[in-house]
């Protein structure tokens, strides 16, 4: 009888303890954004990482939830912002198109948006800003002029463009005068990460920047807005994995690709994704790594760069326009 009682007593003993492991499994599985390193360095298989980690959010250890709605461009408010007031001057417009009588145009698509002045000064500007079309030459959040930028938020806080924040600027641009023009690249955020929608995707680089501004001394010049979201938090938490389980994910898939390339990667920063492929006028949206890879052909003997996408809650790789 007594043995009878020892053997239950050790197999509640070995559940127990088979539970709390498991518990405690699920706990190192699950990160808080302040548990990430600043850099991530170990070697796999088939896939080496040397890679900064980068997370915009500063103030918020934890994520929640959270949905995105697209926000329609007022088109009376877009007139008012970016055509001169001008006395005798004339708009025509076939409902999406305008075009003022001093050559400016404006167009407006629901929650997209173009202005150009096509001015000389305009024109004078582009020709000096160069925009990086590499996806891994994006450098993330520069120096920027706190004033300027603090000015063009609030002007555009007239089109009902929420959340804005700019991350990059090019201030190398000046006219005959000597005035400097700026080029201003940003993107909305939301619990302090940046914003970035599914489908209007070519990597993270300058030139596919959801929000971009050319502003010189006579005001906004240039204007193009690929998609404006209004957000709501909901109550639950998000969970994010661990980076270990990250990087075992996409070595997972390169481990299925034959040949030996050598492939790093060089910085991994996280984002939140709009899904924009549901039929919904509300948007489910997803905690993303992005990852920038460099690849060595073995074949060409050259370098070439991309970007992965791996959803940071449940470690799945992500395919563009997913």
């Amino acid at each position: 009888m007594n043995s009878k009682i020892l053997v239950i007593m050790i197999m509640v003993v070995l559940l127990l303890s088979g539970c709390s492991l498991e518990e405690n499994e699920k706990k190192e599985e699950i990160a808080n954004i302040n548990d990430f390193p600043k850099m991530y360095c170990k070697s796999y298989e088939h896939l080496k990482f040397e890679s900064e980690i980068i997370i915009r959010a500063k103030n918020n250890n934890i994520l929640y939830e959270c949905v995105a709605k697209p926000n329609k461009f007022s088109h009376k408010s877009a007139i008012e912002l970016l055509f001169p007031k001008e006395q005798n001057s004339q708009i025509q417009s076939d409902g999406n198109n305008y075009v003022h009588s001093n050559g400016n145009t404006l167009y407006i698509n629901k929650d997209y948006l173009s202005f150009n002045s096509n001015s000389s000064e305009m024109e004078q500007a582009l020709e000096q800003i160069s925009l990086e079309e590499d996806t891994n030459k994006a450098k993330g959040v520069e120096k920027l002029d706190e004033l300027k930028a603090h000015t063009i938020e609030r002007e555009l806080e007239k089109l009902k463009i929420d959340q804005i924040s700019f991350y990059k600027s090019h201030e190398e641009a000046k006219n005959s005068a000597g005035e400097k023009s700026y080029y201003w690249l940003g993107n909305q955020s939301y619990q302090e990460l940046p914003v970035f929608n599914t489908t209007l995707f070519a990597g993270i680089n300058d030139t596919w920047a959801p929000i971009q501004i050319l502003s010189t001394a006579n005001g906004i010049e240039k204007l193009q807005v690929l998609y404006n979201y209004s957000f709501e938090k909901k109550d639950n938490k998000i969970e994010l994995k661990s980076f270990d389980q990250i990087a075992l994910v996409l070595e997972k898939e390169y481990s299925m690709i034959l040949g030996d390339n050598k492939r790093v990667v060089s910085r991994a920063e996280l984002f939140f994704w709009v899904d924009v492929n549901q039929e919904s006028e509300v948007f489910q949206m997803i905690p993303t790594w992005v990852l920038n890879v460099k690849e060595f052909s073995q074949s060409s003997l050259q370098w070439r760069e991309y970007q992965e996408l791996v959803n940071a809650e449940t470690a799945e790789v992500m395919e563009v326009g997913e």
